[in-house]
């Protein structure tokens, strides 16, 4: 798995040892001094604002040597200053970080979700910043997990320093409301451009000035979108809303646009893609028989490690098996159809933490 700071897009603020080495670089007033030195020395490039404090001084550094990808270098030239010994353990906090979701499994808000071989290595691809796909698309028969993935692609932004936004029936219901939830995401609600166009023209200018918006704030923002398959019962979101999506998708072929851009489409239609699209999508194909033991007793001792129990790799091996076991259990004649195969894992393994 990447780094969640050397491979990081954007400086992953939200992690508390991100905050811990930012406090102690602007804390240390020797160390402050020779920041510019310091910069220079380990690979900055761009310029720095001159005159600013302490704290917001050291948080532009570790902005753009993150994205310039020298953050290790400054680790590394740190770590070997004696000088700079009260740092070190800050420091090394970041150089030892560890992918949260796989040391920890993904427990959050009463949901369950077990790691998927095939889905993560397309998210390794997109934390690339340099990825050649950009665009996941996800695919898959009902019950195969689809909706479900979205929790694992936002925490995996999420780690790696993204801005995520997800976007699915409820939240949104016009192609309006999806580009103004895109510019709220950072901040930028009021410089949504009025739609006085033609629909492709004002989708490629919202697009733009999104662009332009995430280049001056330095943002990378993790698209989410749900729900845009075809149904029995007709669309689930506005067929606009696809097709702004199928916009902006093209526009990911320009690689000033992808820098700040990574785009989900979860539930996209079967068969093929628009003929404008560039070569800048991959797809993921779920199977509700993609969750097998393995995934299962590795989702069972992350889970343990982070809520800081003891669970042996063979007893978490035996746990799996019992969980898929029941929820692989044959219906009894004249029962009613049970719920798909993953809901039945979900259940029993919340079931099974429970009693851990």
């Amino acid at each position: 798995m990447p780094h969640p700071f050397f491979d990081a897009m954007t400086f992953p603020w939200a992690r508390q040892d991100a905050q811990a080495l930012h406090t102690a670089l602007f804390q240390a007033p020797a160390l402050s001094a020779q920041l510019v030195h310091v910069y220079q020395v380990v690979g900055g490039l761009q310029p720095l604002t001159p005159g600013l404090a302490a704290h917001l001084a050291w948080r532009e550094v570790l902005d753009l040597l993150t994205g310039g990808r020298r953050l290790r270098a400054l680790c590394d030239h740190l770590l070997a200053t004696p000088a700079h010994a009260a740092l070190h353990p800050a420091v090394q906090a970041v150089v030892d970080a560890r992918d949260p979701i796989r040391v920890q499994g993904l427990v959050r808000r009463s949901q369950v979700f077990i790691d998927r071989a095939s889905l993560r290595s397309q998210l390794e691809g997109l934390i690339d910043p340099f990825s050649e796909s950009p665009v996941l698309l996800v695919r898959g028969p009902s019950g195969s997990g689809k909706s479900w993935t979205q929790h694992l692609v936002i925490e995996t932004g999420r780690a790696f320093g993204a801005e995520c936004v997800f976007l699915f029936p409820g939240v949104v219901s016009g192609v309006e409301d999806v580009v103004e939830a895109l510019f709220a995401a950072i901040g930028a609600g009021a410089s949504v451009p009025p739609r006085l166009e033609t629909d492709d023209a004002w989708f490629r200018k919202a697009c733009l000035k999104l662009q332009a918006q995430a280049v001056t704030q330095r943002v990378v923002m993790w698209v989410i979108v749900d729900d845009l398959g075809d149904y029995p019962e007709g669309p689930r979101l506005d067929p606009n809303i696809r097709r702004f999506f199928d916009q902006f998708v093209l526009m990911m072929g320009n690689p000033a646009f992808a820098r700040h851009f990574r785009l989900v489409l979860l539930d996209y239609p079967d068969g093929d893609v628009p003929t404008r699209w560039q070569s800048v999508w991959a797809e993921d194909r779920l199977s509700e028989r993609d969750v097998d033991a393995t995934p299962l007793r590795d989702f069972l001792l992350g889970w343990a490690k982070g809520a800081d129990k003891q669970l042996a790799e063979d007893r978490a091996a035996e746990i799996a098996a019992a969980i898929l076991a029941r929820a692989d259990e044959p219906v009894p004649a004249g029962a009613p159809p049970p719920p798909p195969r993953l809901r039945r894992i979900h259940a029993e393994v919340k079931r099974v933490l429970a009693t851990l």
